[in-house]
């Protein structure tokens, strides 16, 4: 029975045979379908021992998730292969368009694009009413022919204005506009999944205020309002209300939302731990989830609708490269690390202090050097732990039964790489 759930850019493929079980986890490559390869079995290789990759995780399968007899319960193997998968030009180009999108130069230029048009609008549109005017047969000295604003036209910089019924119908048109392509955006973003951030949530919120602002300032036109209010708040107060409330929701809310999450770490960082100082010394819970089959999955997915699943992949390959003993696949995997974790403008570029230095040093390394040594990433391997704590932190609190296979007692399995996938992707064998 073959079963495939591709969740936008994760594929998880699970695959069960009788009396044969496999486990793919996730792989997080935008763009790119799930593509397993089965290996021959002239490059299936004999099982390695789970303690190879970390002495740490021999004392780790023996005290924290101990495994029946071989008789009763499957064994975990390698099934290595040398075949590394890689992005073609075609899925490079439309990861380097998606990147444009999400960079700042495509920022300013939306922004510079919607002020120029509205410049642009103003000038066509006080030209228009002053040539009205001008061209008048019927015109009077107290600019009662002007169309748009009566009291001096769009043109008026010596004193205020006030809102009349066409001006106010120019501006609400204006404003349609850009609520109509802020919704469009908006129902595309509600199809694809559901980001940890709350932006989809903050920008619905924000269309919501707008629509209702825009109501009551077409409101404001009514003769009784003008009559008794105008003088009290003005309606163009309506439209300077809407920046204070972006402010909150896009600013204050999400500071405050920070400062609940650090209070609450800090308040359990203070409570007792009942680990011994030796058992902090073994593997660290967010070690536990990378080797945990189902738990890694949640992880990455977890990442990926938080937009940084970046140093999860870049740690599994790594894990790859150190369980590879073929010379020539080693080599192929520290290039593809290099071009899609290292290199400016990678897929899945890593931020790293000094990476010039670093990347400088590799490619250095990686020429001079024929045999390349298990540890070449170790460094890096250290620095994608030390950025996946936060994504944990964050993963902890919003799924905290997911955490339950790490507590003693619990029936979990420890897993291990397999290299016959295509990278980014990790594989549980399960012999009975």
């Amino acid at each position: 029975m073959r079963t495939t759930t591709t969740i936008t850019s994760v594929t998880c493929q699970v695959t069960q045979d009788t009396p044969n079980q496999s486990f793919v986890s996730p792989r997080m490559n935008p763009l790119v379908e799930d593509a397993t390869t089965t290996p021959t079995p002239s490059s299936t290789q004999s099982s390695t021992p789970l303690n190879s990759m970390d002495p740490s995780l021999h004392e780790l399968e023996n005290t924290i998730s101990p495994l029946p007899p071989p008789s009763s319960s499957p064994e975990l193997k390698f099934v290595p292969n040398e075949e590394i998968s890689t992005l073609n030009k075609r899925q490079r180009e439309r990861i380097r368009i998606l990147h444009f999108f999400t960079s700042h130069k495509f920022t300013i230029l939306v922004y510079s694009t919607c002020i120029l048009s509205a410049i642009g609008l103003w000038l066509l549109l006080g030209s228009i009413e002053e040539g009205i005017y001008r061209n008048s047969p019927t015109t009077r000295p107290n600019n009662e022919n002007r169309i748009i604003v009566p009291e001096g036209g769009l043109f008026l910089f010596t004193h205020g204005c006030i809102s009349r019924t066409n001006s106010v119908i120019l501006m609400i048109s204006q404003a349609a506009v850009y609520m109509i392509a802020e919704i469009v955006v908006l129902i595309l973003g509600a199809l694809s999944d559901r980001d940890t951030w709350r932006f989809k949530m903050e920008t619905f919120v924000l269309v919501i205020f707008q629509v209702i602002l825009l109501i009551v300032f077409s409101l404001t036109q009514i003769n009784i309002y003008v009559t008794l209010l105008e003088f009290i708040f003005p309606s163009g107060a309506i439209i300077s209300s809407y920046s204070l409330v972006d402010v909150l929701v896009s600013v204050i809310l999400p500071l405050c939302y920070a400062i609940r999450e650090d209070y609450k770490k800090s308040s359990s960082s203070l409570e007792p731990s009942s680990h011994s100082e030796q058992d902090s010394q073994k593997v660290t819970p967010l070690e536990l989830i990378l080797h945990n089959k189902k738990m890694c999955s949640h992880l990455l997915d977890f990442a990926r609708k938080s937009y940084c699943p970046e140093n999860i992949l870049c740690y599994n390959d790594i894990e790859r490269y150190e369980t590879t003993n073929d010379v020539e696949s080693r080599r192929k995997l520290a290039f593809h690390i290099l071009d899609h974790y290292l290199n400016e403008n990678s897929p899945l570029e890593l931020n790293l202090p000094k990476k010039d230095k670093m990347v400088q040093q590799f490619k250095t390394h990686l020429d001079t050097n024929d045999i390349l040594e298990k540890t070449l990433f170790v460094d890096l391997k250290k620095h994608c732990i030390n950025d996946m704590q936060d994504i944990y932190e964050r993963y902890k609190e919003k799924h905290p039964n997911h955490l339950q296979e790490l507590h003693p007692g619990s029936n979990r399995k420890l897993w291990k790489l397999d290299v016959s996938l295509p990278l980014g992707t990790m594989k549980c064998v399960a012999k009975t």
